[in-house]
């Protein structure tokens, strides 16, 4: 159970938008195997949007934050935003942020996986690089980052050769892009384009990247208005690409451990929907070729899949 609240404010001075604020959260665990345990996090933040010329922002950030006994996290950001014109942008920023580490990292009691009460937080340092174009008929967004974590949260063989568990595993450096390509090519049609790298540096012999190095996104809209424009028709054909992974199995021994890559995998979904004036009606089959593929080892993701959903607005 999660209790929280959140506060935020801006202010406009001349040049200046100032924005503050903050969040408490208290989450409570009553758990049959992680046990009964209560984490309270709390942030305060302030910001600084400055105009320094029509074309030229500096937005700065530094956020405060804590958790249980963990020492107070200081993170600072600062993004420098250049706008030739009104539909693109350009930005270059700096970032520190920190991840605590779950219930399940810390507390977890199996046979084969023991969490690690005594677990470190990750510091994590972005350098970021970016291009963005918003027009009628065009949207790009396109990113290159750097990230270095320390103290990075991997799980590994303990100490005494029997037991698989989280660890603070020294340095990880991250590099990886993000890209997204939007266009509308005539009134109710739409091509959407979605793609995501990411390459890893970290110790130990193996890369236990558990999420997909490349990422595919592609989807392609036809809608039109029918029936004297009661309804409103649209066909969505989606394609999905996920690239080479690593993970975990317990294949080859049941009692330790091995790190396996899985095979890049290529799934289709289908979809139809009719709006009316307040209801929409969906039918859609996801994994249109019955594909057999895993995101994590051991666990097959769903056959093809028939879904159908009705949603209604009764007000506004």
């Amino acid at each position: 159970m999660t209790f929280g609240t959140r506060i935020q404010q801006q202010i406009i001075a001349a040049n200046h938008l100032f924005g503050f604020g903050g969040e408490f959260k208290t989450d409570d665990l009553s758990s049959p195997r992680l046990g009964d345990h209560t984490d309270k996090f709390g942030r305060v933040f302030i910001q600084d949007d400055f105009l320094l010329t029509d074309k030229w922002r500096l937005g700065l950030q530094l956020n405060l934050d804590r958790k249980n006994d963990y020492p107070i996290g200081f993170n600072p950001a600062a993004f420098l935003y250049y706008e030739p014109t009104e539909i693109n942008k350009i930005w270059v920023g700096i970032r520190r942020a920190r991840r605590y580490p779950s219930f399940v990292e810390r507390f977890w009691p199996t046979s084969d996986f023991r969490g690690a009460p005594e677990l470190s937080a990750e510091r994590s340092s972005t350098f970021e690089l970016g291009f963005s174009l918003n027009s009628d008929e065009v949207q790009v967004h396109a990113a290159a980052f750097v990230q270095q974590v320390d103290s990075w949260i991997g799980n590994t063989v303990l100490a005494n050769l029997e037991d698989f568990g989280p660890v603070n595993s020294g340095k990880r450096t991250v590099l990886g892009h993000d890209f997204k390509f939007i266009w509308k090519y005539f009134k109710g049609g739409e091509f959407g384009f979605v793609s995501s790298y990411l390459t890893v540096t970290e110790p130990g012999p193996s890369k236990r990247l558990q999420v997909p190095e490349i990422s595919i996104y592609s989807y392609l809209d036809l809608g039109s208005p029918m029936f004297e424009n009661y309804v409103y028709v649209n066909l969505r054909l989606i394609g999905r690409i996920f690239g080479e992974r690593s993970g975990v199995t317990y294949e080859n021994s049941p009692s330790l451990p091995s790190v396996v890559k899985l095979p890049e995998a290529t799934v289709f979904d289908g979809q139809i929907s009719f709006q009316f004036s307040d209801a929409r009606l969906s039918i859609s089959m996801e994994n249109l070729f019955d594909k057999k593929y895993q995101m994590v080892p051991g666990f097959f993701m769903p056959p093809k899949t028939f879904r159908f959903g009705i949603s209604w607005e009764f007000w506004d």
